[in-house]
């Protein structure tokens, strides 16, 4: 019969090798704290397209750390591209965004987007995180018949930080998904927003996820992005 010393270490045996294996199915894409200038994982900064400088590291907010990457509005445009993100596997994209007290909540735009790089792959697989006269908005873009439009029911707090995360699996066949999390002081919420669907389609060009400005947004409107994170669960670790 097994002595308790016996018991727990077979316990510990059990418990440490079922944590290698989720950690083995598990890979990293690209964690972004953005405490120094932005790591591989980050493919451009373009501000106004002009690669200006309008995305700069800034000490002024900070999710964790001491500084997290301001991002100024420019010619319509300002934004962070991350690399070409793997199709058909489980994603979970997570990044905290801050958007100040003064921030005209009026206007509406895109803050985030999960997107091919240009066309044709706008037109198969095109998502947008977006503030929608101070609610926070998701747009379903060009996915076979879908096309949806949504205000969520989840109210902007400015002048603290919010935490978003997609969890996806951005597929060509019908096994696709997408769903959201938003979260901030006042608590979280979730929405199912795609299920047992196509997600894309079968394009070169994607998918990257986005963070900026995108949009009617005023003059000099600025926002802050930290804690940028991309997992991929992938059983075969490849």
């Amino acid at each position: 019969m097994p002595t308790r010393f016996g018991l727990i270490a077979a316990l510990f045996h059990m418990l440490f090798f079922c944590s290698q294996e989720v950690a083995a199915a598990t890979k990293n894409i690209l964690t972004e704290d953005f405490e120094s200038s932005p790591g591989p994982g980050i493919r451009s900064l373009c501000g106004g397209c002009q690669h200006n400088g309008r995305a700069t590291l800034s000490q002024d907010q900070a999710s964790s750390g001491h500084q997290s990457l301001k991002i100024v509005y420019a010619l319509n445009r300002t934004e962070i591209s991350t690399v070409r993100l793997p199709t058909d596997k489980d994603l979970h994209i997570g990044w905290s965004l801050y958007i100040p007290r003064e921030f005209d909540l009026q206007r509406s735009g895109t803050v985030a987007q999960l997107i091919g790089w240009q066309q044709p792959c706008f037109g198969g697989g095109n998502y947008h995180v977006r503030l929608e006269n101070g609610s926070w908005g998701f747009n379903i873009r060009n996915i076979g018949h879908v096309d949806q439009d949504r205000v969520l029911d989840k109210d902007v707090q400015p002048g603290g930080w919010t935490h978003f995360t997609i969890s996806a699996r951005i597929s060509r066949r019908s096994d696709g998904y997408l769903n959201l999390r938003i979260s901030d002081t006042t608590g979280s919420r979730s929405y199912r927003l795609l299920s047992d669907t196509k997600t894309f389609i079968d394009c070169p060009l994607g998918p990257y996820f986005k963070a900026g400005l995108y949009g009617d947004f005023a003059p000099g409107s600025y926002l802050y992005l930290d804690d940028l994170k991309v997992t991929v669960k992938d059983e075969n670790n490849t």
